[in-house]
């Protein structure tokens, strides 16, 4: 009989452990409960970074973008000049050069051939004709206008001098002259007057001369105007 009434003590432990797991259980839900609604409530004050970052960027996504056309019409841009950029002058361009066409050689519709050389030799006072000019050499008298330091001046060893009288004539051409050498010294030949080339005229012509030189004359001529072939005269006197 004792140990029947023994019984009941373990089941009211029981009862009140249960009762106690339960309170437990509804405190922890309790409290997940209010964390739940505090975070809910903290989400308009203030969100996590994530949330943030999205609501920025649909923010400005929203907003519109200040186009080339509102810049233009702001006062500002327009009241200042200096904002305008000054245009470069640039320098005008150099010509171009043209090219320039080398000019054809000019045939010479009188070709010269071949000179013909005509040369013949006499003495003094002999008329020596050659081809189609003549030529005569004579000793002459010096004249009185003569200044006999002219050859010493020229080159101290020219202590002499003569004097010829030229005369030149032709049958064919309108002008002919001629060239008087002396011991192939033709710059100490003097004339007191201008040489007169024409046909038949007679010329009188001082040359000087060194002692124990040649006295060979030489008598180069030729026509003045254009040939076909050219034509040179000599005469070589003794």
């Amino acid at each position: 009989m004792g140990i029947g009434r023994r019984t009941p003590a373990p089941r009211l432990l029981d009862v009140v452990g249960g009762i106690s797991s339960v309170v437990v259980l509804l405190a922890g839900v309790f409290l997940v409960v209010t964390l739940s609604e505090r975070g809910r409530g903290d989400a308009g004050a203030g969100s996590p970074p994530a949330m943030a970052a999205a609501s920025d960027d649909a923010s400005s996504a929203a907003q519109p973008v200040p186009t080339s056309g509102l810049a233009s019409d702001s006062p500002t841009a327009s009241a200042d000049p200096t904002l305008t950029p000054t245009p470069l002058t640039e320098p005008p361009a150099a010509p171009t050069p043209r090219p320039t066409r080398t000019p054809k050689p000019v045939v010479d519709p009188r070709p010269e051939g071949t000179p013909h050389y005509h040369m013949a030799s006499g003495h003094l006072g002999e008329t020596i004709v050659n081809d189609e000019i003549s030529i005569r050499v004579d000793r002459a008298a010096i004249p009185a206008t003569y200044d006999f330091g002219l050859c010493t001046r020229a080159d101290p060893e020219y202590t002499e001098a003569f004097a010829f009288e030229i005369t030149e004539s032709w049958t064919r051409w309108k002008s002919v002259d001629w060239v008087f050498e002396m011991g192939k010294q033709p710059f100490v030949n003097w004339s007191e007057d201008a040489l007169d080339y024409g046909n038949g005229q007679s010329n009188v012509l001082v040359a000087c001369h060194r002692p124990g030189a040649s006295t060979t004359i030489v008598i180069y001529s030729g026509p003045l105007e254009h040939t076909d072939v050219p034509e040179d005269y000599e005469w070589t006197i003794r």
